[in-house]
Protein backbone atom coordinates (compact mmCIF):
# COMPACT_ATOMS: atom_id res chain seq x y z
CA UNK A 1 0.00 0.00 0.00
CA UNK A 2 1.40 3.77 -0.85
CA UNK A 3 -0.23 7.20 -0.84
CA UNK A 4 1.40 8.91 -4.04
CA UNK A 5 0.42 12.07 -3.00
CA UNK A 6 1.72 12.21 0.38
CA UNK A 7 5.39 13.66 0.94
CA UNK A 8 8.07 12.20 3.06
CA UNK A 9 7.67 15.09 5.32
CA UNK A 10 4.88 15.68 7.45
CA UNK A 11 5.06 18.87 8.98
CA UNK A 12 2.34 20.85 8.53
CA UNK A 13 -0.98 20.64 8.08
CA UNK A 14 -1.86 17.49 5.67
CA UNK A 15 -3.76 18.01 2.59
CA UNK A 16 -7.14 16.76 1.78
CA UNK A 17 -5.16 14.84 -1.16
CA UNK A 18 -2.85 12.94 0.91
CA UNK A 19 -5.28 10.64 2.34
CA UNK A 20 -5.36 8.77 -1.08
CA UNK A 21 -3.83 4.95 -1.39
CA UNK A 22 -3.16 2.68 -3.79
CA UNK A 23 -2.47 -1.05 -3.32
CA UNK A 24 -1.86 -3.87 -5.40
CA UNK A 25 -2.34 -7.40 -3.86
CA UNK A 26 -2.86 -10.69 -5.65
CA UNK A 27 -3.36 -14.61 -5.30
CA UNK A 28 -3.13 -17.71 -7.06
CA UNK A 29 -4.75 -21.08 -5.97
CA UNK A 30 -4.95 -24.55 -7.16
CA UNK A 31 -7.46 -27.16 -5.67
CA UNK A 32 -7.72 -30.77 -6.21
CA UNK A 33 -10.63 -32.87 -4.26
CA UNK A 34 -9.73 -36.17 -5.19
CA UNK A 35 -8.56 -39.63 -4.82
CA UNK A 36 -5.12 -40.93 -4.59
CA UNK A 37 -6.00 -43.65 -7.21
CA UNK A 38 -7.26 -40.87 -9.34
CA UNK A 39 -4.31 -38.27 -9.07
CA UNK A 40 -2.14 -37.38 -12.13
CA UNK A 41 -4.97 -38.77 -14.15
CA UNK A 42 -6.91 -36.70 -16.92
CA UNK A 43 -10.10 -36.59 -14.93
CA UNK A 44 -8.29 -34.88 -12.42
CA UNK A 45 -6.81 -32.25 -14.47
CA UNK A 46 -10.36 -31.28 -16.12
CA UNK A 47 -11.95 -30.83 -12.61
CA UNK A 48 -9.09 -29.22 -11.26
CA UNK A 49 -10.34 -25.67 -9.54
CA UNK A 50 -7.22 -23.27 -10.67
CA UNK A 51 -7.30 -19.77 -10.98
CA UNK A 52 -4.96 -16.44 -10.17
CA UNK A 53 -6.56 -12.79 -9.47
CA UNK A 54 -4.97 -9.52 -8.67
CA UNK A 55 -6.88 -6.26 -7.76
CA UNK A 56 -5.62 -2.65 -7.62
CA UNK A 57 -7.49 -0.50 -5.66
CA UNK A 58 -7.66 2.74 -5.63
CA UNK A 59 -9.26 5.13 -2.63
CA UNK A 60 -9.44 7.98 0.06
CA UNK A 61 -10.97 8.86 3.05
CA UNK A 62 -12.09 12.14 3.57
CA UNK A 63 -13.84 13.51 7.02
CA UNK A 64 -16.22 16.03 5.86
CA UNK A 65 -17.30 17.35 9.25
CA UNK A 66 -16.68 16.57 12.70
CA UNK A 67 -18.47 13.16 12.73
CA UNK A 68 -18.97 12.54 8.72
CA UNK A 69 -16.64 10.77 6.62
CA UNK A 70 -16.82 9.96 2.86
CA UNK A 71 -14.89 7.33 1.06
CA UNK A 72 -15.13 7.14 -2.54
CA UNK A 73 -13.10 3.78 -4.07
CA UNK A 74 -12.36 2.63 -7.46
CA UNK A 75 -10.79 -1.17 -7.93
CA UNK A 76 -9.45 -2.90 -10.89
CA UNK A 77 -9.90 -6.96 -10.83
CA UNK A 78 -8.48 -9.44 -13.15
CA UNK A 79 -8.92 -12.82 -13.16
CA UNK A 80 -7.59 -15.45 -14.79
CA UNK A 81 -9.80 -18.92 -15.15
CA UNK A 82 -8.94 -22.71 -16.79
CA UNK A 83 -12.59 -22.59 -17.45
CA UNK A 84 -15.87 -21.65 -17.80
CA UNK A 85 -19.36 -22.61 -18.40
CA UNK A 86 -22.08 -21.86 -21.31
CA UNK A 87 -26.09 -22.64 -20.26
CA UNK A 88 -28.76 -23.89 -23.08
CA UNK A 89 -32.56 -24.72 -22.91
CA UNK A 90 -32.66 -28.47 -24.74
CA UNK A 91 -36.10 -29.11 -24.96
CA UNK A 92 -35.39 -32.39 -27.00
CA UNK A 93 -33.47 -34.07 -24.18
CA UNK A 94 -33.37 -37.27 -23.65
CA UNK A 95 -32.46 -39.00 -19.78
CA UNK A 96 -29.93 -41.44 -20.42
CA UNK A 97 -31.52 -43.61 -17.69
CA UNK A 98 -34.83 -44.06 -18.13
CA UNK A 99 -35.50 -42.95 -21.98
CA UNK A 100 -37.66 -40.74 -21.73
CA UNK A 101 -37.86 -36.86 -23.33
CA UNK A 102 -36.93 -34.55 -20.25
CA UNK A 103 -36.77 -30.71 -21.33
CA UNK A 104 -33.78 -29.44 -19.60
CA UNK A 105 -30.73 -26.92 -18.92
CA UNK A 106 -27.88 -28.56 -20.16
CA UNK A 107 -24.12 -27.20 -19.20
CA UNK A 108 -21.54 -26.54 -21.90
CA UNK A 109 -17.92 -26.37 -20.11
CA UNK A 110 -15.66 -24.06 -22.39
CA UNK A 111 -11.58 -25.11 -21.23
CA UNK A 112 -8.51 -23.05 -21.49
CA UNK A 113 -6.92 -19.77 -20.38
CA UNK A 114 -10.17 -16.88 -20.15
CA UNK A 115 -9.12 -13.46 -18.76
CA UNK A 116 -12.25 -11.72 -17.36
CA UNK A 117 -11.47 -8.26 -16.00
CA UNK A 118 -14.08 -5.43 -14.17
CA UNK A 119 -13.76 -1.67 -12.69
CA UNK A 120 -15.68 -1.25 -9.65
CA UNK A 121 -16.62 1.76 -8.27
CA UNK A 122 -18.32 2.33 -5.23
CA UNK A 123 -18.66 5.47 -2.88
CA UNK A 124 -19.66 5.16 0.74
CA UNK A 125 -20.42 7.68 3.65
CA UNK A 126 -21.17 6.82 7.74
CA UNK A 127 -22.15 9.53 10.22
CA UNK A 128 -20.91 8.59 13.77
CA UNK A 129 -22.18 10.86 16.84
CA UNK A 130 -21.93 10.51 20.44
CA UNK A 131 -24.26 11.72 22.26
CA UNK A 132 -23.36 12.11 26.38
CA UNK A 133 -26.13 11.68 29.18
CA UNK A 134 -24.05 12.06 32.98
CA UNK A 135 -26.70 12.43 35.93
CA UNK A 136 -24.45 13.05 39.39
CA UNK A 137 -26.04 12.07 42.91
CA UNK A 138 -25.87 14.99 45.56
CA UNK A 139 -26.52 13.04 48.34
CA UNK A 140 -23.39 12.56 49.82
CA UNK A 141 -24.21 9.57 51.95
CA UNK A 142 -25.09 7.83 48.54
CA UNK A 143 -22.40 5.29 47.15
CA UNK A 144 -23.15 5.69 43.58
CA UNK A 145 -21.64 9.37 42.67
CA UNK A 146 -22.74 9.67 39.49
CA UNK A 147 -23.86 7.60 36.01
CA UNK A 148 -22.88 8.54 32.75
CA UNK A 149 -24.51 7.41 29.76
CA UNK A 150 -23.12 7.34 25.99
CA UNK A 151 -25.21 6.52 23.05
CA UNK A 152 -23.48 6.04 20.12
CA UNK A 153 -25.57 6.00 16.48
CA UNK A 154 -23.78 4.85 13.45
CA UNK A 155 -25.61 5.65 9.69
CA UNK A 156 -23.82 4.30 6.76
CA UNK A 157 -24.62 4.37 2.84
CA UNK A 158 -23.02 2.77 0.40
CA UNK A 159 -23.71 2.66 -3.11
CA UNK A 160 -22.05 0.80 -6.60
CA UNK A 161 -23.66 2.18 -9.95
CA UNK A 162 -24.20 0.10 -13.02
CA UNK A 163 -21.00 -0.34 -15.35
CA UNK A 164 -23.09 -2.51 -17.86
CA UNK A 165 -21.71 -1.11 -21.11
CA UNK A 166 -18.43 0.25 -19.69
CA UNK A 167 -17.09 -3.28 -18.64
CA UNK A 168 -16.91 -6.56 -20.30
CA UNK A 169 -20.47 -8.34 -19.77
CA UNK A 170 -20.15 -11.94 -18.38
CA UNK A 171 -23.48 -12.33 -18.23
CA UNK A 172 -26.09 -14.07 -20.01
CA UNK A 173 -29.91 -15.45 -19.76
CA UNK A 174 -31.24 -18.86 -20.36
CA UNK A 175 -34.63 -20.61 -19.99
CA UNK A 176 -34.77 -22.54 -17.32
CA UNK A 177 -38.32 -24.31 -18.07
CA UNK A 178 -41.45 -25.38 -20.13
CA UNK A 179 -43.60 -22.06 -19.22
CA UNK A 180 -40.17 -19.99 -20.66
CA UNK A 181 -38.97 -19.00 -17.38
CA UNK A 182 -35.49 -17.80 -17.35
CA UNK A 183 -32.43 -16.33 -15.33
CA UNK A 184 -29.67 -14.53 -15.58
CA UNK A 185 -26.09 -16.67 -14.87
CA UNK A 186 -22.34 -15.85 -14.75
CA UNK A 187 -19.62 -18.01 -17.16
CA UNK A 188 -18.04 -18.18 -14.00
CA UNK A 189 -20.23 -18.13 -11.38
CA UNK A 190 -18.86 -21.26 -9.98
CA UNK A 191 -15.01 -20.11 -11.09
CA UNK A 192 -12.66 -20.45 -7.75
CA UNK A 193 -13.05 -16.30 -8.03
CA UNK A 194 -16.49 -15.84 -8.90
CA UNK A 195 -17.20 -13.13 -11.32
CA UNK A 196 -14.70 -9.62 -11.45
CA UNK A 197 -18.27 -7.60 -12.04
CA UNK A 198 -21.51 -7.19 -10.97
CA UNK A 199 -25.04 -7.75 -12.96
CA UNK A 200 -26.18 -4.36 -12.45
CA UNK A 201 -26.04 -1.21 -9.23
CA UNK A 202 -26.35 -2.32 -5.94
CA UNK A 203 -26.95 -0.17 -2.64
CA UNK A 204 -26.83 -0.95 1.24
CA UNK A 205 -27.89 1.31 4.03
CA UNK A 206 -26.74 -0.15 7.63
CA UNK A 207 -27.64 1.48 11.11
CA UNK A 208 -26.91 0.72 14.47
CA UNK A 209 -26.92 1.76 18.06
CA UNK A 210 -24.32 1.41 20.69
CA UNK A 211 -25.49 2.28 24.19
CA UNK A 212 -22.27 2.23 27.38
CA UNK A 213 -23.89 2.95 30.76
CA UNK A 214 -21.32 3.76 32.99
CA UNK A 215 -21.44 3.75 37.38
CA UNK A 216 -18.93 5.18 39.40
CA UNK A 217 -18.79 4.53 42.95
CA UNK A 218 -17.96 5.85 46.15
CA UNK A 219 -14.81 3.79 47.44
CA UNK A 220 -15.60 2.10 51.15
CA UNK A 221 -12.58 3.38 52.67
CA UNK A 222 -12.77 6.63 51.56
CA UNK A 223 -13.42 8.96 54.39
CA UNK A 224 -13.21 12.38 52.24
Amino acid sequence: RIYPFRGLSKTGASKWYSNIELSYSSRFENRINTYDSLLFTQEVFDDMDMGFQHQIPLSANFKLFRNFNISPRIQYTGNIYTRSKRLRWDPDYIDPETGINKPTVIQDTVYGFQYAHSYLPSISMSFNPKIYGLFQFKNPESKVVAIRHVMSPTLGFSFVPDMTGLVPNYYDTVQVDTLGNTRVYSYYENGIYGTPSLNGRSGSINFSLNNNIEMKLRSASDTT
